[in-house]
């Protein structure tokens, strides 16, 4: 999943409506069953959830909290909530 040559470490993962998704200190990553790979997952947010930390699933949506953003995901449509750090 990482190589020697990158500073990625994978933090979390959580599997919604059977896609396993992982948090990253580089982003949100998805595992491509067709592939076989680990793909970047964008979130077509304004600002991109860029430090997830922590994924928990539940009743269909999917949690994703870090330092400074807390974004959830359906299955269709992210959204963000107001960081209480940020108020």
């Amino acid at each position: 999943m990482s190589s020697y040559d990158d500073n990625q470490i994978f933090s979390s993962i959580a599997i919604l409506k059977g896609v396993v998704y992982l948090a990253s200190n580089e982003g949100l990553f998805y595992f491509d069953a067709k592939s076989g790979k680990i793909e970047a997952f964008e979130t077509l947010l304004e600002q991109d959830a860029d430090d997830p930390n922590m994924l928990s699933a539940a009743d269909g949506v999917l949690w994703s909290i870090g330092f400074k953003s807390i974004v959830f995901f359906d299955g269709n449509i992210w959204k963000r909530v107001n960081h209480p750090d940020k108020l």
